[in-house]
């Protein structure tokens, strides 16, 4: 049974979140302009630690899909000069960095394109997000200046099921880590997903659009955002679409990509929804921006909060398995399905690309074209 309206309101109070009516909506029935400023909804002061754990479970607990007045907005840009580069990677002093859930795609990446001199990689096995105080004891042992969470459960139609494990990772996984950088007073990165909104628009999503979870999945993840922004002083929230890399999601058997040639070499059919548009997004691409822009976010040159970054562009899924298919030079029967017709269990947004609005304000350069990317991923690059 969904929670009542008042006793939500009164969770969100003791965790240190801004009542509705404190905050600036936008919309035709606030009878304000869409220009309007918004106000941050997240307070500066710590939360209650007993109440924290509780927001997660809130927000799934309910009927209605997301609370339209819990956007997270992000801080204004700053100026600042750029730091110096070689290629993605800055040339600054050597800071510690730790890599949560290096084993995934993006933590793999991140291995791969950090300096080495001061980086700490850990997987699941090195240490259990479900053990708040091992996590803190942990990474406050290490002293690191910047910590990036890229441990995920990314099973969406599992947790559309179960809820459990994905709020145990996407949401109190996160609650535990950002405790740590609290008390370690380590920036913190958190990446999340496009799959927080729900859809229902054409045109690319800011960062300071509206979310609207549609799934659990989704709603463990918007869950981790809220957590992180609320635990963590320092932090930003990374939202990447539809993303790859070599060896893929050990949860889901390898990438969109390499299932989809796979299948494709071993003859079969295959049926893609072509009704789901998004930017599928190149891991390698996005840790390059990361490394990029670390530096930035522990010297204070570049302010936390809300970043889109994924590969420019955007296209439905059955337009990027055929590019793939022919960027590959195999040939393949593929055939165009609605999601209906293919059924899952957790619902999906229909539109979900996001504009990287704010990496074009601090003059970081964008990614490059979706399919560019495609092309350097099949090439091993």
């Amino acid at each position: 049974m969904p929670l009542p309206d008042a006793a939500v309101d009164a969770e969100l109070e003791e965790i240190g979140l801004h009542q509705p009516e404190k905050l600036v909506h936008r919309g035709e029935e606030d009878g304000e302009p869409e220009d309007a400023p918004v106000r941050p909804d997240v307070r500066p002061q710590p939360p209650d630690e007993a109440a924290v754990v509780r927001l997660p479970l809130l927000l799934l607990a309910r009927e209605v899909r997301h609370r339209r007045d819990l956007a997270i907005v992000p801080e204004q840009t700053q100026p600042g000069a750029r730091c110096t580069s070689v290629g993605r990677v800055p040339i600054l002093a050597p800071v510690r960095v730790v890599i949560v859930g290096a084993a995934g795609q993006l933590g793999r990446e991140l291995t791969r394109i950090l300096p080495h001199d001061d980086l700490v990689s850990l997987t699941r096995a090195d240490l259990d997000l479900q053990d708040a105080a091992a996590v803190t004891a942990r990474l406050v042992a290490l002293a690191p200046a910047a910590v990036v969470n890229a441990a995920a459960d990314n099973r969406v139609d599992a947790a559309e099921e179960d809820p459990t494990q994905a709020v145990a990772v996407n949401a109190l996984g996160v609650a535990a880590v950002a405790r740590a950088c609290r008390s370690s007073g380590a920036f913190f990165v958190q990446p999340s997903t496009d799959y927080v909104f729900d859809g229902r628009t054409t045109t690319p999503y800011t960062e300071e659009a509206r979310p609207n979870p549609l799934g659990m999945y989704a709603r463990s993840k918007l869950a981790g955002e809220l957590l992180a922004c609320t635990l963590a002083p320092r932090c930003a929230v990374v939202r990447v679409a539809g993303l790859y890399a070599a060896g893929g999601s050990r949860t889901k058997g390898g990438s969109f990509v390499d299932r989809v040639i796979a299948r494709a070499q071993d003859g079969e059919r295959l049926r893609i929804v072509a009704d789901q548009v998004t930017a599928p997004t190149y891991a390698r691409d996005v840790a390059g921006t990361l490394a990029a822009l670390l530096p930035r976010w522990v010297s204070g040159e570049a302010p936390g909060g809300l970043y889109h970054v994924t590969n420019a562009g955007a296209c439905s899924w059955f337009e990027f398995a055929r590019a793939a298919l022919e960027l590959a030079g195999l040939r393949a029967a593929l055939e165009p399905i609605s999601s209906a017709a293919r059924g899952a269990a957790a619902p999906r947004p229909a539109y979900s690309v996001l504009a990287n609005t704010r990496l074009a304000a601090l003059g970081e350069p964008p990614l490059r074209p979706w399919r560019d990317a495609l092309a350097a991923y099949l090439a091993g690059e």
